[in-house]
């Protein structure tokens, strides 16, 4: 619980960090309307929309991909430390690597997963417990393998 609200809260950070990095003004005031205009969403829009809406926005990450392309980097060096890491003994280095860890395998994205399941069934009419349906099971399974392998790839 109190990983969760730290994760939401560096969130809801960035965003108003990158805010002001766009228009300038006051991280806080725009953190605190990212806070509010997300839980307004939650309350007053329809599950299955605030769901495509989301995965919509997703696409915007590829932004860091594209940025790759916009700088100039030299990639040898960076094919050679890809497999070759530079390892410092320091704890901001072993920080990095819990906070990656910690983000990447946390407990909350199993619960987020399972709860996500939950309520995309309650939006499908026909769908059932796979308990009282095993015939969906072989479908469903396989769109929530796709959906697992593909999430950890890009969360990654």
């Amino acid at each position: 619980m109190t990983a969760n609200t730290i994760n939401l809260g560096a969130d809801l950070g960035a965003m108003g960090a990158a805010l002001k990095l766009l228009i300038g003004g006051s991280i806080l005031l725009y953190v605190a309307l990212f806070g509010i205009f997300s839980v307004l969403l939650e309350v007053f829009v329809r599950y299955s929309r605030y769901v495509s809406v989301l995965k919509w926005l997703s696409l915007s990450l590829f932004a860091y991909v594209a940025t790759l392309f916009a700088v100039k980097l030299d990639w040898f060096d960076i094919g050679y430390h890809l497999f070759v890491p530079q390892i410092s003994w320091t704890g901001a280095y072993f920080t990095v690597v819990v906070a990656v860890f910690g983000t990447t395998i946390s407990p909350y994205c199993f619960f987020w997963q399972a709860e996500e399941e939950v309520e995309d069934e309650q939006e499908k009419p026909l769908a059932q417990p796979l308990k009282r349906a095993p015939k969906q099971a072989p479908f469903e399974l396989a769109r929530i393998r796709l959906d697992t392998w593909t999430g950890m790839a890009f969360r990654t």
